[in-house]
């Protein structure tokens, strides 16, 4: 480690000491315009013989004065301390980050010599690492816990950037902010910020079916609110918003006054005859769809939202049995075969693990959404494994209030949801 150390600050010497010596020429010549008023012609050898023997003492500033300012200039840029900027730089080499380069001899492919990886930019969210032979992502990936130690940074999330580097994200996931009418879009709905500060919309045609998993004040209600809002600014792309919320309807309630598309379901008895007229408007649907060689629905879309879903098992004994099973039944119906049709489901719950929802129904949920959750288990309920918790380099554990990891066909990111009033 002390040998690429001295290798690297050797170097360093060297290149500024070349640029310092190269430069004195020039710094001589805006001196003579400013003091006499010509300029020295550089292309004669005998000026520079004369302004080495001379100013050869003024070499060492200008070395000393380059290496400080390439040095603030980074740091000012970056945002970062210098210290962590010469952390980050020589992290390939306190991890033994490198490339091989191997060569044969007598038939057998020998190591001849490492080339480690470099940092190549850097500003305040991430660092660029390269190396020109071949950049080992699992390295950053596998030592991701390591270097955020190192680094003494909260945060920390690795990806791929071209065939020979990585980006190493090291910026604070955004905050909660306030959501306001300028993130309004039609034929979208607004979910949130990515840790790049960017705004994610999901569109209304793409919605698949989606699982809203996160403990108690983890921010589920707050964004679900954030849902219906959007579904109700674009309630002329909706049939109806069925809201579905079995304890007692203090959730929803207030929404059922906004528009007769929206309605308000409280009751388990409600919810099953309710499920059984949906099952019927997706047959006659499939059967208009079957008529016009339709794939799938490009009509307006019908949303159903649960706000706890565990509630159903708790209403289970205000059913007869066979009413249970039915309502089971027909919910595994609609989340197996009501997509296509422009039914669309969003389950809300504490815990996605099979004690609180049915198995299959959970699988038939496309997309995941997993807020604040300590337990393992029901993190993995909804993920299915813990890769893209370490890929991502943030524990739900951890999450602060509306902040979540979605996972879907064509979204793998950590959001934060706004407060909505």
């Amino acid at each position: 480690m002390a040998k690429r150390i001295i290798g690297i600050l050797l170097y360093k010497f060297l290149k500024y000491a070349l640029i310092s010596i190269v430069l004195l020429p020039l710094f001589f010549n805006i001196y003579t315009l400013i003091k006499y008023g010509v300029i020295s012609d550089p292309l004669q050898l005998n000026t520079y013989k004369y302004i080495y023997k001379n100013y050869y003492n003024y070499i060492p500033i200008i070395f000393i004065s380059l290496v400080i300012i390439s040095f603030l200039y980074n740091v000012m840029k970056t945002k970062k301390s210098p210290l962590f900027w010469i952390k980050a730089y020589l992290l390939p080499y306190s991890f033994n980050f490198y490339a091989q380069i191997k060569k044969k001899k007598n038939g057998e492919n020998k190591v001849n010599s490492y080339i480690f990886d470099k940092m190549k930019k850097m500003t305040k969210d991430y660092i660029i690492y390269k190396n020109p032979i071949k950049i080992n992502y699992d390295n950053y990936y596998k030592a991701l816990e390591d270097i955020k130690q190192y680094l003494q940074v909260e945060f920390i999330r690795v990806e791929r950037y071209g065939s020979k580097g990585i980006k190493l994200y090291i910026n604070n996931p955004v905050k909660s902010f306030q959501f306001n009418e300028k993130y309004y879009k039609k034929g979208k709905i607004y979910i949130g910020k990515s840790l790049e500060n960017k705004d994610i919309y999901i569109s209304l045609k793409d919605l698949t079916h989606i699982l809203i998993a996160g403990q108690s004040g983890a921010g589920k209600s707050v964004f679900q609110n954030l849902l219906i809002a959007n579904f109700i600014y674009n309630l002329d792309n909706l049939d109806y918003l069925f809201l579905v919320d079995l304890k007692g309807g203090v959730e929803f309630f207030e929404y059922s006054k906004k528009d007769k598309k929206i309605k308000v379901i409280t009751k388990v008895q409600s919810l099953l005859d309710f499920t059984n007229k949906l099952i019927q408007i997706m047959e006659k649907r499939y059967l208009y769809m079957r008529k016009n060689n339709i794939k799938n629905w490009n009509g307006k879309q019908i949303i159903v939202m649960f706000d706890e879903f565990a509630s159903i098992n708790d209403q289970a004994t205000l059913l007869e049995k066979k009413e249970y099973q039915q309502l089971l039944k027909n919910l595994r119906t609609l989340l197996a075969k009501a997509r296509a049709s422009g039914i669309k489901f969003f389950i809300a719950t504490q815990k996605a693990t099979s004690d609180s929802i049915d198995t299959t129904l959970r699988e038939n949920l496309q997309t995941k959404i997993l807020m604040r959750t300590i337990s393992k288990e029901a993190q993995r309920a909804v993920l299915g494994d813990n890769e893209i918790i370490e890929s991502l380099g943030l524990n739900p554990a951890d999450f602060g209030k509306g902040q979540f990891i979605i996972r879907s066909d064509t979204i793998q990111t950590i959001v934060q949801s706004p407060y909505i009033c």
